[in-house]
């Protein structure tokens, strides 16, 4: 695993959240595991499943 994972809003996930300006309503990669996806149509539902996009591609990528 390439993306370490944090719980939602954990300090180690506020911290990620900060470094990589991550808006209040948006997800981080590293928090994409402890939230469900959302089945609805919200900012918050783009926002996941963008960050577990992001995280599918950094997990894709070879190892430098």
């Amino acid at each position: 695993m390439k993306v370490k994972q944090h719980p939602y809003l954990s300090p180690e996930a506020q911290r990620l959240r900060e470094r990589d300006n991550t808006p209040p309503w948006g997800v981080h990669p590293c928090e994409v595991d402890s939230i469900e996806p959302p089945a609805d149509g919200t900012a918050f539902a783009a926002a996941w499943t963008e960050a577990a996009s992001l995280r599918q591609e950094i997990e894709r990528a070879p190892k430098n």
